[in-house]
């Protein structure tokens, strides 16, 4: 049986302040999942890829390239990620077509409040997505597949959604500063505070944006715990 398709789509977020874990070991399955979750399945399948003249999508994160705070493991192994889908086109020039997704907050078990505390144990907890997602739009999730199903099929290098991050990607490139200051303004850590309370959670709640900027699939309660 051949293979025509690779989705790496495997993804596992922490949402904690670096200098509150107290063991870093705790962490490693965000990169066990996000980063050798990829590596591995196109070990496997690459020869059958190339075989088949296939193509393989990688899904990254538009946090590899703004570097969100609180979630430091999550950054660096989607970072991770994209470099590795970057060098692995480079490697297979035609023969495997490589498509690579830097989105933002998507409609997911994440944007639900699903994510690895401190200490490395699951919790969904949607306070700290609150303040976490902050005032950056969550986007519908079948958006987010049809944009990717189009640039897979159309053989495009990259995607991104929502398509305005790339704003934010150049900014960070050419102007770290202007990013480093917003992410100063709307999450910093308040004295005292694990995060919930961050400027970011504030604004949404004193404004009513939560239900302009986040689908209403967010605010359910029956999420997995495992």
């Amino acid at each position: 049986m051949g293979v025509d398709h690779l989705v790496n789509n495997a993804g596992l977020a922490n949402v904690c302040w670096f200098e509150d874990v107290p063991n870093v070991a705790d962490l490693k399955q965000v990169l066990d999942v996000n980063f050798w979750g990829t590596v591995h399945p196109t070990h496997a399948a690459l020869p059958h890829l190339k075989n088949s003249g296939g193509k393989i999508f990688v899904n990254s994160s538009a946090a590899a390239l703004l570097a969100m705070p609180r979630m430091s493991f999550y950054d660096a192994s989607k970072a991770a990620v994209l470099n590795f889908a970057e060098t692995l086109r480079m490697e297979l020039g035609n023969d495997v077509g490589v498509t690579v997704a830097t989105p933002g907050w998507i409609e997911s078990e994440m944007t639900k409040g699903k994510h690895l505390s401190s200490e490395g144990r699951m919790e969904v907890d949607q306070d700290t997505r609150d303040a976490q997602v902050g005032l950056l739009p969550v986007v519908r999730a079948e958006r987010c597949a049809e944009a990717i199903v189009d640039a897979v099929c159309r053989g495009r290098r990259s995607v991104t959604v929502p398509v305005w991050y790339r704003a934010l990607f150049l900014w960070r490139a050419f102007a770290p500063e202007v990013g480093d200051m917003f992410q100063r303004v709307f999450y910093r850590r308040p004295a005292g505070d694990g995060g919930s309370q961050m400027r970011a959670r504030r604004v949404m709640e004193l404004t009513g944006a939560k239900r302009v900027l986040q689908p209403p699939s967010l605010y359910t309660p029956e999420i997995k715990q495992e």
